[in-house]
């Protein structure tokens, strides 16, 4: 930021970072000033609205998401972690409702891999409600969206969740194979995965075995859910 105080990356940057320190003050601190520079960048407004989250402020997590709704490649990113938000207060209905205008958003755009992306976030919140047919087509489309890395590491972890572990190890295998030396799959992804998969096997001891090892990553990305990852940017809006 001394170097180059118009690079509102750094901003961005700096915010996510006392953000996962939970240094909230810091955050705001370094979003606002980013948001100074006349910025649209649309991490600042990412981070806005996680710290509006974190501090229960319904109004400035609107204001973002009306920040987005006048720009098309942004809407569907912000309409699908507006989905996360009500699923994390109940609001089943309102969620799934969301998360279709995110797709539908997004495909509108073109960007196949975005709303791939998008949908496989839907999938994994289903799994996690226990709706396995709604996570099962979920995954189905999002794989005939795109095959990128992020959306089958997500595919993967959705499956697991549903006890579908044959198609989750084939899925992880794909990764480890096409990605060898991605650290953040090695890290992160394939241990959830493989975790989960010994879950819903009753393996619980394993699992934990399988968690104990990626347990000094789990706060390193916050975004949408809270699976182990070290964040990045290319990542969003999945964050898996």
């Amino acid at each position: 930021m001394r170097l180059a105080p118009d690079l509102v990356a750094a901003y961005a940057s700096l915010g996510f970072d006392y953000l996962a320190l939970n240094r909230l003050d810091g955050a705001k601190a370094a979003l606002n000033q980013g948001l100074a520079r006349k910025s649209e960048d649309e991490f600042l407004r990412w981070g806005l609205y996680l710290l509006a989250f974190l501090q229960d402020d319904a109004a400035q997590m609107e204001r973002q998401v009306a920040w987005a709704a006048a720009k098309p490649e942004y809407e569907g990113d912000f309409q699908s972690i507006q989905s996360a938000t009500e699923n994390y207060y109940g609001h089943v209905n309102r969620a799934r409702d969301l998360a279709r205008r995110a797709l539908d958003s997004t495909l509108r755009t073109g960007s196949k891999e975005s709303a791939a992306s998008i949908q496989v976030s839907a999938a994994l919140q289903e799994a996690e409600l226990g709706d396995v047919a709604s996570a099962r087509q979920g995954v189905e489309s999002a794989l005939a969206l795109s095959r990128g890395r992020d959306v089958k590491r997500a595919a993967a972890l959705a499956l697991a969740r549903i006890g579908d572990t044959t198609r989750a190890k084939l899925l992880a295998e794909e990764l480890k194979k096409d990605y060898p030396s991605d650290a953040k799959l090695k890290l992160c992804s394939q241990p959830a995965i493989n975790a989960a998969i010994e879950l819903s096997r009753g393996n619980s001891s394993q699992a934990l075995h399988y968690l104990e090892a990626v347990s000094p990553y789990e706060l390193g990305s916050f975004v949408r859910r809270m699976y182990p990852s070290v964040r990045s940017w290319g990542s969003l809006p999945v964050g898996a």
